[in-house]
């Protein structure tokens, strides 16, 4: 059995070094400024396809994406551990943009499980980054938490400092999921810290980004669209396309927020037309709940639940439950806007499951808080208090700002007051 082992040898290494070196070059097209962060790969002795335009390496990607992951587990299976943590490692931001996301907590285990078995720790940061983003992505926000605060150890003790700034800003993101806006500014704002010391650009877009984000959510528009612009120049600099995309959904935001609903609308459009360009599925949705959300503002609530939507539909498929949870709460209340109280009720009861399943407190309790306001339409106030209640009390549990609204909302109906305002979230 070991001769026919050793046999194989020659022929599996020359099979896996063949994907990781394409995938590499494919990687290198499609995501340029991210090269420093996967692991070095030399170059083919045999020269592969012929990967020179980002169209033709995500072709190449999507085409070999289930070879990709069956080469990783059988590499994990087979006794390769490095081969193993280098392909899933070098892949893994490709699986993650795109919204495959079981695939990338997939290879994300394997590439844990080789790093300790050969005891890369710098391997094995990377891995517990990478883990942390997969069960970021669905909804899995404990599991994150975990790998996440695993990761910022790792890096501590390997002296990674760029690594530490990445564990520290994905942290943020997990706050900003729970509603902890002054906890996730904090996180931020230590991996800026760290970041502006290395000299990691593409960590700083990114963490100047979502700490724009948190400005937004805390209401500071003007301090956000300052972090947002900075960002973008970074972004346009290094020329990183999905990054690009993303800003300038969230200057779309800022520019509703102070009732520019033109340029909010062109910002987004600009973004929906680069995610359209580099395939990336996870901004196509986004940006089509920030379309949404812009035709709410300007009360065409029909429009605005076509591209909710249109939302729920893209993150269904990529298996979001994040982003699912939260567009099918989004799309309820458009629809409740447009008073379509029935099919709003329904969305929202879909958007409680999704976040049930996930674990997902913070869309669990937004989906009760839309529940709230389509029994309120429908005159009924008890079932409407009844989930303002539930509202409450995981808002509170999560030590979230909505809490204070919702607690007025309950005060209102207990006390028969007018009706509230219907609010639109986040998108």
């Amino acid at each position: 059995a070991q001769s026919g082992r050793d046999e194989r040898e020659p022929a599996l290494s020359r099979l896996f070094d063949h994907y990781l070196r394409t995938a590499a070059t494919a990687m290198d097209m499609l995501f340029p400024a991210d090269r420093h962060r996967r692991p070095d790969v030399l170059a083919a002795a045999v020269p592969g396809p012929p990967l020179n335009s980002i169209a033709a390496a995500r072709a190449w990607l999507a085409g070999n994406r289930a070879a990709l992951v069956a080469v990783i587990g059988h590499a994990a299976a087979s006794g390769w551990p490095a081969h193993t943590a280098w392909l899933a490692l070098t892949v893994f931001r490709y699986l993650d943009t795109d919204g495959y996301h079981h695939d990338a907590l997939d290879a994300g285990t394997h590439a844990l499980a080789a790093a300790r078995q050969t005891g890369d720790r710098a391997a094995e940061a990377l891995a517990l980054l990478a883990l942390g983003s997969a069960n970021w992505r669905l909804g899995r926000y404990r599991d994150a938490e975990e790998h996440l605060q695993e990761a910022l150890a790792a890096c501590r003790e390997a002296g990674d400092q760029p690594g530490q700034a990445r564990a520290l800003s994905s942290l943020g993101v997990i706050e900003s999921c729970h509603g902890r806006q002054e906890r996730a500014a904090g996180y931020h704002r230590k991996a800026l810290a760290i970041l502006h010391q290395t000299g990691d650009r593409l960590g700083e877009a990114r963490t100047t980004e979502c700490l724009g984000g948190v400005l937004y959510e805390q209401g500071n528009r003007v301090e956000a669209a300052r972090h947002q612009q900075e960002a973008l120049r970074i972004y346009r600099e290094l020329g990183e396309l999905h990054g690009e995309g993303s800003v300038l959904r969230g200057l779309g935001t800022v520019e509703w927020s102070l009732g520019h609903y033109e340029e909010a609308a062109g910002r987004i459009r600009q973004a929906l037309a680069i995610s359209r360009k580099i395939g990336d599925r996870l901004g196509q949705a986004g940006a089509f709940g920030n379309l949404g959300a812009v035709e709410w503002w300007q009360g065409r609530y029909e429009q605005a639940a076509e591209h909710q939507h249109e939302a729920v539909e893209i993150f269904r498929t990529i298996g979001n439950a994040a982003g699912e949870a939260a567009a099918l709460n989004a799309y309820g209340e458009a629809l409740c806007a447009a008073g379509r109280l029935s099919e709003a009720q329904a969305a929202h009861g879909d958007a409680l499951a999704v976040a049930e399943r996930a674990g997902d407190r913070y869309h669990e309790a937004r989906a009760h808080d839309g529940l709230g306001y389509t029994c309120h339409a429908d005159g009924d106030l008890g079932r409407a208090g009844r989930h303002w209640e539930r509202a409450l009390a995981i808002y509170v549990s999560l030590g979230a700002a909505d809490a204070a609204e919702a607690r007025a909302r309950l005060s209102e109906v207990r006390e028969n007051k007018a009706r509230p305002n219907l609010d639109p979230g986040d998108g």
